[in-house]
């Protein structure tokens, strides 16, 4: 009898203690951080990189110029950021643990050229006129949103999830990846274009004048564009592509309830 109230006391001892682990942990996962409202400016030093990943919830400008971060942020959030350089990219993010509320945080991004530049989390990036490298990769991901300028000779362009990009494109080879319920806006100029659309993601691109594309799109997924050469067209689902400007399509690819046409 006593041994039996023994063995059931030390697991009540160790269920306190599992109890107690198991608190802490939850405690460690989750620290809501209000910000305090004394906003202040922090100069980050930064080595050499060509790439950004911006992660979390940063509102982020990036402008040509020397290797430089400057983070203006609630000073209580300051010691939370998590600014590191793997490789040859510079990555932004808020410790693990940390979720925020009420909070201002903010970056300027100087860099001399650009070939890489990811946002997601529910970040919001502006890019402003920077040199491009070639090839160009820009991902927009997460809740996340990007707007500006992307100049290269070739540029790869991923718009995934529930994010919305706004890009002026400039390039000579543009390849065009949206999906879920993306949203993209492009205007500008390329020469060849690949665009894929997939999911309920709607793509504009009617100001985006283009010489020749090759375009596919499944699912409910919406494309207007516009070109002024040969297209080739393959669409399946419900999926609708919408033709702008002197395009000639050489070659039409139609399944489900899906449509190719012109733009009236």
């Amino acid at each position: 009898m006593k041994n039996n109230q023994f063995s059931q006391e030390r697991i009540n001892e160790v269920l306190g203690q599992i109890g107690s682990a198991i608190n802490q942990v939850v405690k460690g996962v989750t620290e809501a951080v209000t910000g305090s409202g004394n906003l202040i400016s922090e100069e980050i030093e930064v080595g050499a990189f060509t790439g950004v990943h911006v992660k979390g919830m940063f509102e982020v400008t990036i402008k040509e110029g020397e290797y430089g971060l400057v983070v203006t942020a609630d000073d209580n959030l300051i010691p939370k950021l998590k600014i590191d350089t793997k490789g040859s990219v510079l990555v932004l993010d808020l410790e693990p643990t940390v979720s925020l509320l009420k909070t201002t945080l903010k970056a300027e991004i100087t860099v001399p050229a650009l070939d890489y530049l990811k946002v997601s989390g529910i970040s919001n990036v502006h890019i402003e006129p920077v040199r491009c490298q070639t090839p160009m990769q820009l991902i927009v991901g997460g809740a996340s949103q990007f707007y500006g300028p992307i100049e290269s000779e070739s540029l790869e362009l991923t718009v995934t999830g529930t994010a919305k990009a706004k890009v002026v494109v400039k390039a000579s080879e543009l390849d065009v990846d949206v999906s879920g319920t993306a949203n993209l806006k492009m205007k500008g100029e390329a020469k060849h274009a690949r665009i894929s659309t997939s999911g309920t993601s709607n793509t504009k691109a009617d100001k985006l004048l283009l010489e020749d594309l090759v375009v596919r799109s499944d699912g409910t997924s919406v494309c207007l564009v516009t070109v002024n050469g040969n297209v080739k067209a393959k669409a399946s689902g419900t999926a609708v592509i919408t033709l702008a400007g002197d395009a000639t399509v050489v070659e039409r690819n139609v399944s489900g309830l899906a449509v190719i046409k012109k733009a009236e």
